[in-house]
């Protein structure tokens, strides 16, 4: 894979996941020790894990931590350029619950053509959401909206709304009702 591709895909992946926190507003991201605040850092030492690092949160995802897989997945994606391995604990992460990791991998399995595998990570995604965990909305909000299906993306937006955690609630409902227009 070229580093053109990696750039394309590191790019996906942080805006999936600075919209997801509110249209950027992390905890630091991007920010290392001793480097002044606005400088530009790469993808690949934003996500650098030590050996150390990798080896603790390989236990504890395997013992269950959906962040723990999904730290390791992003690592093995955007520093470490290892498919095999991130697709790996993407799945784990998944597995262990992790929303960004559900949808990431549902989104995956659907370019790979994976129809049925896809769906069925949609249905554990919409159970997420109707037990109204706000990740889960904001992902199919975003996930029917992609598909055209604005009818039913602004349903969950109203939904995303009411939630504890509204995310852009606000932002996607008025551009899903322009749309409609």
């Amino acid at each position: 894979m070229d580093n053109s591709k990696h750039s394309d895909e590191a790019e996906k992946l942080l805006a999936e996941l600075s919209a997801r926190k509110g249209e950027g507003e992390g905890e630091g991201e991007g920010e290392g020790e001793g480097e002044g605040e606005g400088e530009p850092k790469s993808t690949v030492s934003v996500f650098y894990l030590q050996p150390e690092e990798v080896n603790t949160l390989s236990h504890q995802a395997k013992r269950g931590d959906g962040e723990a897989g999904f730290r390791l997945f992003l690592y093995y994606k955007l520093s470490n350029y290892d498919e095999e391995k991130s697709s790996q604990w993407l799945k784990i992460a998944a597995n262990n619950g992790h929303a960004t990791a559900q949808y990431r991998l549902y989104v995956e399995l659907q370019e790979q053509g994976e129809t049925k595998e896809a769906n069925e990570w949609l249905q554990k995604i919409k159970l997420a959401a109707s037990n109204n965990d706000s990740s889960a909305i904001w992902f199919l909000v975003n996930c029917y909206k992609n598909q055209g299906n604005k009818k039913e993306a602004l349903q969950w937006a109203y939904k995303l709304k009411a939630s504890k955690q509204p995310l852009d609630a606000d932002r996607l409902i008025e551009e899903l009702t322009k749309e409609q227009k």
